[in-house]
């Protein structure tokens, strides 16, 4: 006779396969590091790996995601408990399931009194469901304490995108290529030097959509392709600081072109400086409380 497998419903990337900085954001940084002798794209893919790096470090993916979790939480006295997920910030929650057992629960049919913090979110007893295998739900002296099983759904981190058609001089909305992680009234800087700007989000747009509305109007003309973030400068500075290390470290071995008529060879570029770089990066990932917090799932 053969056993069904118990399949985990977590679901949540590793990286976001995403730059969050530009080959001109780390050019114009003053690292004092020569980029000039790197193969084309090789910079790009530096730029990628310490992103990658990054969020490595932070044990989340910084870039705006959307990740399913599993916990077993605690009920408090009137009903109402606090869900405490792995990545932040948490932008929106998307879907909630509780029950007694994990194999048996019940999806909340509206997610309107769930109330979302940068860290936690808690659903008020208004939104549990009314019955489960033992019967109705009795809050009080019966769930006093009690534990619920919850599955969630929840969008967390920082929109990291891309235009996708012109944004003309003068146009009062975007088209991005990923909305995840956009709200209303977020600032996004679309990052396109010499002509960056920030832009704010106006309070019409539709969570998820790809087309975003501007409370004004953008100073400048961008072409698709141009990314569009709401990565905070102190991340960006984190993520200069983590390709410096990379393109100095010991053991980088990068692709180097000595002329146009040389084939590319692989030279060692820097002179062990490069952890330097990599420790003030993690330094300061720490320090800004970047960093999740990794437990077991399901612990109280």
């Amino acid at each position: 006779m053969s056993v069904l497998p118990a399949i985990s419903p977590i679901s949540r990337p590793e990286t976001a396969g995403v730059p969050y900085i530009t080959t001109t954001e780390f050019t114009n940084a003053p690292t004092g590091i020569q980029v000039g002798n790197l193969v084309s794209g090789e910079l790009a893919a530096l730029i990628l790996r310490a992103s990658s790096w990054m969020d490595l470090e932070c044990h989340q993916v910084l870039a705006a995601t959307t990740d399913t979790e599993f916990a077993q939480v605690r009920v408090r006295d009137d009903g109402s408990f606090s869900v405490f997920p792995r990545c932040f910030p948490i932008r929106a929650v998307t879907a909630c399931s509780v029950g007694p057992l994990p194999g048996v629960l019940t999806a909340l049919t509206s997610l309107s009194s769930v109330a979302v913090q940068n860290r936690r979110f808690t659903v008020y007893q208004g939104q549990l469901p009314s019955t489960t295998m033992r019967g109705p739900i009795q809050f009080g002296p019966v769930w006093q304490n009690g534990d619920l099983w919850c599955q969630y759904t929840y969008v967390n981190g920082y929109p990291v995108t891309t235009l996708g058609a012109l944004a003309n001089s003068g146009s009062n909305s975007l088209t991005v290529v990923n909305g995840t992680g956009i709200l209303p009234g977020m600032v996004l800087t679309i990052t396109d030097d010499p002509n960056s700007e920030m832009v704010t989000v106006a309070q019409t747009y539709n969570f998820g959509s790809t087309t975003v509305p501007l409370v004004s109007n953008t100073l400048n003309t961008h072409a698709a392709g141009v990314p569009v973030t709401a990565m905070p400068p102190g991340l960006k500075q984190i993520a200069i600081l983590a390709t410096a290390g990379f393109i100095t470290e010991r053991g980088t071995d990068a692709l180097v072109m000595a002329s146009l008529e040389s084939a590319p060879t692989r030279q060692n570029t820097g002179g062990g400086s490069g952890n330097d770089f990599l420790q003030q990066a993690r330094t300061m990932l720490n320090e800004g409380n970047f960093v999740a917090k990794v437990s077991v799932q399901g612990s109280l």
